[in-house]
């Protein structure tokens, strides 16, 4: 089972994209969501505090257990396993009685045992806090799927497979976890590790100017899908929430100050934004919002991201759309004395198009790879007894 899939899908971002849809878009189809959302919700809470890591969780289902926590604790369970206890299926049947009672039971079994523990060893002063992350399977989930990257188109080893890739594993690497594995790590504990390096990433030529030019086509072509953007309110929200994360890291990462304050505000009219905010977003400017309009209708314009240097060339293409007498007019004085041509505000704006490029391509991609038949996955025991 694909655990990572299952909290994707059961988490407070789509609850929330649920009722973006059902209360702002108006959308038809989401009409009643609202169900549906609240069960998500409730399932992403129990999720959190299934797998408590540190101190600085943003919500209370995030952070550790310990003593002042044991009311909240208490109420909780029993909220929960309530709900879960009074979900239905489709036929108005209780879920409990069904063939797919499974999950909704591990779910109150594993919230009956967390209680548990927490009054054996919290309450007792046996542990001043418990990180109940510490207690899943992940990590052995992650030496098992290292284990089976080992074995090749075999995912079931033998004896003597195991053997060897254990002592490669032991030897040779850290174990880290695959994006095709069950589960993925939440914090960096270390498995079966002797050694590790940093492998830094090269760094994208701000200076380099792509030789190739927008044909007539292309640019009208170009109007027509920047034209839809601004007329569609979905599209406007999506790119300014992903605007408000390239801000966030270019804030993060931007030695000039000056330069770092101009990509972030206070304010946003982002009814997604406001809607998924729980005080941690970056809500951007007007300007990254501009130059991100730009790079979307850049991406909605091309045909091919299959050609060397897209990035770059996604990059001159945009830079060719903006207006950057109306950009970034705060940075106006504090780039006198800069050179013209590669100022602060060039070199701000082709960060904002990399970045925000980085995260459209890495989307389209991934899109593109998915493979819609596995027939290994349905017959992965027919090809092992038939020694494929």
């Amino acid at each position: 089972m694909r655990v990572k899939l299952a909290v994707q899908t059961f988490s407070s971002s789509v609850s929330d994209a649920l009722e973006y849809c059902e209360k702002y878009l108006n959308i038809p189809s989401f009409q009643y969501a609202e169900a549906t959302a609240t069960f998500c919700k409730n399932i992403n809470n129990v999720f959190d505090l299934l797998n408590t890591r540190n101190f600085l969780g943003s919500t209370q289902f995030k952070k550790p257990l310990y003593k002042g926590s044991e009311e909240f604790l208490r109420n909780f369970v029993q909220t929960s396993i309530s709900y879960l206890s009074t979900v239905t299926n489709y036929e108005g049947v209780n879920i409990l009685q069904t063939s797919r009672k499974t999950g909704f039971l591990g779910l109150i079994i594993c919230l009956v045992s967390v209680q548990n523990l927490f009054e054996d060893l919290v309450k007792s002063g046996t542990l001043n806090f418990l990180l109940t992350y510490k207690l899943s399977q992940d990590h052995l989930e992650m030496f098992f799927a290292a284990v089976r990257r080992r074995g090749g188109f075999s995912n079931n080893p033998t004896a003597w497979q195991f053997e060897q890739a254990y002592k490669r594993l032991l030897i040779h690497s850290e174990i880290a976890s695959s994006e095709s594995a069950n589960c993925l790590a939440q914090d960096s504990t270390s498995i079966l590790n002797v050694t590790s390096k940093k492998v830094k990433n090269p760094s994208l030529d701000v200076l380099y100017e792509f030789e190739e030019d927008f044909s007539p086509d292309l640019q009208e072509q170009y109007i027509v899908n920047h034209n839809k953007i601004l007329n569609c309110v979905y599209i406007c929200d999506v790119v300014e929430y992903i605007a408000g994360f390239v801000s966030k890291k270019l804030g993060q990462t931007l030695n000039c100050n000056e330069c770092a304050k101009s990509v972030t505000t206070s304010d946003s009219t982002c009814k997604l934004l406001n809607r998924k905010n729980r005080g941690g977003l970056s809500k951007p400017t007007k300007d990254v919002v501009k130059v991100c309009t730009v790079a979307e209708s850049i991406i909605k314009t091309e045909t091919n991201f299959s050609i060397p240097k897209i990035m770059l060339k996604l990059i001159s293409a945009a830079m060719r759309n903006l207006n950057f007498r109306e950009l970034f007019l705060c940075l106006s004085e504090h780039c006198l004395e800069q050179d013209p041509l590669d100022g602060h505000i060039i070199q701000l704006i082709r960060l904002i198009l990399k970045n925000y490029f980085t995260i459209r391509l890495h989307h389209i991609n991934s899109t593109k790879n998915q493979i819609t038949d596995r027939i290994r996955q349905r017959l992965t025991k027919t090809i092992h007894f038939r020694n494929q």
